[in-house]
């Protein structure tokens, strides 16, 4: 004989209608949609009606680290300066749990919408077309979470690093840094990362910076290449596969030797100093499997030639040096060897300073995943 539960039992119709009546639990909605943003200048915009504001220098200053908002927009930091990053949008009809421990940095801001949409975009092209309307329910208060995981991998050049958007109406609150954990973001917080190269090391490439600046500047660049050029050789106590991917790794190559600059652009990788004004250095690179060999040139900004309306470049070299950086395994890790060849006589001292600064730097770098700040800096 079949058993049925006592509310469900011949006469029990009202005990059925009471239980079928019971209304279903109300599921949170959510929208998602993923989209790819070009960084630039380290940072992706969300931008609002509100006011063009968003991309002056107002909210220059880097925030927590993750995010920096105003009247205009909101600007989210990342460790790819130039380059593709992925975009997860999600629009909450409640607060959404906490992202998992994957997403290293995350940042919760309010943002009051008087005028939509509000969009992702980049800095320089503006909201990107499909973007949705995180402002998805009009005027009002919405909370922003911003989720970042691969920060550290997209400043040494890696790809990989994503963002989570998450919005939902909600009153006006304060900014909630909810969890701060990767390198990129003590650096933009003004914090101490990585692990610095000896004192006398900073100190000796500062002043060797100084000098080979000063140098140049006087048209030392004009004088004939010296005979011997450069070499160094140093070990790393890094597998070779860390070494070979951060020096083959391109978008790595401004912040290791300067102050930041522009990977890969149209075959070339730009790195300026933010100290000494319009200073910077170029190169053509040739990546092998167990070798990088770039040209390498100084310039500077300069006013516009005759019959230009717009200031350019000018090469303090008389024609481009060349560098060759190869490397091999190692019993204790990998050997790195440096090649510097067609350089004025005259830049060769301060400049074998800067490469003995440099080769430090990278080993500091495949040790601890993430640049210290220079010392000029």
């Amino acid at each position: 004989m079949r058993h049925f539960p006592a509310s469900m039992k011949r006469g029990s119709s009202l005990n059925i209608r009471s239980r079928m009546a019971l209304p279903f639990a109300r599921l949170p909605y959510m929208r998602s949609s993923e989209h790819v943003v070009i960084a630039d200048h380290h940072q992706v915009v969300v931008y609002s009606g509100n006011s063009p504001a968003v991309t002056e220098d107002s909210i220059s200053e880097f925030g927590d680290g993750l995010v920096a908002a105003n009247d205009g927009g909101l600007r989210i930091f990342t460790g790819t300066t130039y380059g593709p990053v992925t975009v997860q949008v999600e629009l909450h009809d409640e607060e959404p749990a906490l992202p998992s421990t994957e997403w290293t940095e995350v940042s919760e801001i309010s943002f009051g919408v008087r005028t939509g949409p509000v969009e992702i975009g980049t800095l320089m092209g503006g909201p990107i077309p499909e973007s949705p309307d995180l402002a998805f329910s009009g005027p009002g208060w919405y909370r922003i979470r911003v989720a970042a995981q691969g920060r550290d991998r997209g400043q040494a050049g890696e790809v990989g690093e994503r963002y989570l958007l998450a919005t939902w109406l909600a009153p006006e609150a304060a900014a909630n840094p909810v969890r701060k954990s990767d390198q990129i973001g003590k650096s933009f917080r003004g914090e101490e990362i990585g692990e610095r190269p000896e004192e006398a090391s900073e100190a000796s490439a500062k002043n060797a910076l100084r000098v080979l600046v000063e140098l140049l500047q006087n048209g030392a660049g004009n004088v004939p290449p010296g005979n011997g050029g450069i070499g160094l050789e140093v070990a790393i106590e890094s597998p070779v596969d860390r070494v070979a991917g951060f020096v083959r790794s391109l978008p790595a190559w401004p912040s290791w030797l300067g102050d930041g600059g522009i990977p890969d652009l149209q075959g070339k990788w730009v790195s300026w100093f933010s100290s000494f004004d319009g200073f910077r250095i170029e190169g053509t690179p040739v990546v092998e499997a167990s070798s990088v060999t770039t040209t390498w040139e100084y310039s500077q900004l300069s006013a516009p030639p005759p019959g230009e309306s717009f200031p350019g470049y000018r090469p303090l070299l008389a024609a481009p040096s060349v560098v060759r950086i190869s490397w091999r395994t190692d019993a204790n890790g990998t050997v790195v060897s440096l090649h510097h060849n067609d350089l004025p006589e005259p830049l060769e001292a301060p400049m074998t300073d800067l490469w003995r600064y440099y080769l430090d730097r990278l080993s500091k770098l495949c040790k601890t995943g993430a640049f210290a700040q220079h010392p000029w800096q």
